[in-house]
């Protein structure tokens, strides 16, 4: 709820905040954004040009569990770290991973 003047509004303030209160859906105005590759399971990232942001093909998700990576993948850090969450052998998400490399040697550590 807000207050506009005296009034008590119930939902958004469209007019006041330099909105249209009956959008047409294909008028440009305040607050439009363009998204360039808008394609289902693409990640979207800022393109660095104003309002607009692009789907990424080469890093995508399935939607409920997987992230799929066409190249290499990198994870930097201010510890280098990376943890995964595994299952036990009942399949219980409850085993957290830290994924490191220390001293030139690849190391696994559940937590």
């Amino acid at each position: 709820m807000a207050i506009l003047g005296s009034r008590r509004t119930l939902g958004p303030i469209n007019v006041e905040l330099g909105g249209d209160p009956n959008p047409s859906g294909s008028a440009a105005g305040v607050g439009e954004v363009t998204i360039n590759n808008n394609i289902d399971g693409y990640l979207l990232r800022a393109v660095g040009i104003n309002n607009t942001i692009s789907g990424m093909s080469a890093f995508t998700y399935d939607g409920s569990s997987a992230f799929t990576v066409d190249g290499d993948l990198k994870v930097s850090g201010s510890s280098n770290n990376l943890f995964i969450q595994g299952s036990d052998a009942d399949g219980n998400l409850n085993i957290l991973h830290r994924i490191e490399i220390s001293g030139g040697i690849f190391k696994a550590t559940p937590i």
